[in-house]
């Protein structure tokens, strides 16, 4: 946790980085919140920054699904489109190493 002012910001580590990084961190965390990609320690992750001064609001399960691997035919943008096509505010991602990228599906259970 960083104090910034009156603000406490608290880091959410949301498995690997890809373009919709911002879009994950901003479906968890409701209210002020960022999400960019951490290189810091060598393996790209998805980093969500966010206020957490005051406690957010209940938020419903979230399940995690895999739907296979991610490939050169089917990248980060094909696999949210999978997510969604099977569970609506889904959310999907690839997530790996960066020789086996595997489509991870987050959605509400």
């Amino acid at each position: 946790m960083v104090t910034m002012g009156a603000e406490q910001i608290c880091i959410d580590k949301l498995g690997g980085c890809d373009s919709d990084c911002d879009a994950r961190c901003k479906a968890k965390h409701p209210g002020r919140r960022r999400g960019t990609c951490d290189t810091s320690s060598g393996v790209p992750f998805c980093s969500c920054a966010y206020d957490c001064t005051r406690p957010s609001p209940p938020m419903a399960q979230r399940c995690l699904v895999s739907l296979g691997p991610c490939t050169d035919q089917c990248d980060g943008k094909c696999c949210d489109n999978k997510c969604l096509s099977q569970f609506p505010y889904g959310i999907g991602y690839c997530e790996g190493s960066l020789t086996k990228d595997e489509c991870m599906c987050e959605y509400v259970c």
